[in-house]
């Protein structure tokens, strides 16, 4: 029997004989994430307290349709040849977003592989608008 415990309190249990990916599916919600990643509920924090900026890698469409509150654009071709663009010279993390995870993740890695402290919303704008992150429209 496996009982997993999360803040003091029993989340889950195992009996018997189980698989690795059951294990790790069990544990995933439960372990840190990687220094690199930002939660929408994270960043929705870190925007209150003005220690984040947000980086819209989407298309130009996309971005002058909607965003993350005080997000500034630069679309995803540009990203590499604008790297100096995203070192924090206000002490304010950039955390770049896509619709999904997956082009601000490998963007923000190759960033840092640049030299530059960055970090990606976890599943992207489609997952902001999902867990209720405020958004700015238009203009």
């Amino acid at each position: 029997m496996l009982v997993l415990i999360a803040q003091g309190r029993p989340v889950d249990q195992i009996v018997g004989l189980t698989d690795k990916k059951t294990l790790l599916e069990m544990v995933q919600p439960f372990l840190p994430a990687a220094a690199d990643e930002v939660t929408p509920k994270d960043l929705q924090q870190l925007l209150s307290m003005r220690r984040v900026v947000p980086v819209d890698v989407r298309e130009a469409a996309a971005f002058a349709r909607y965003r993350i509150p005080g997000a500034v654009h630069i679309p995803k071709e540009d990203v590499l040849t604008k790297v100096r663009e995203l070192a924090p010279t206000d002490g304010r993390l950039r955390v770049l977003y896509g619709r999904t995870s997956d082009d601000a993740k490998a963007l923000a890695e190759s960033v840092r592989n640049a030299g530059v402290e960055v970090a990606y919303l976890v599943g992207g704008f489609l997952h902001w608008e999902a867990d209720g992150g405020e958004v700015e429209r238009g203009g």
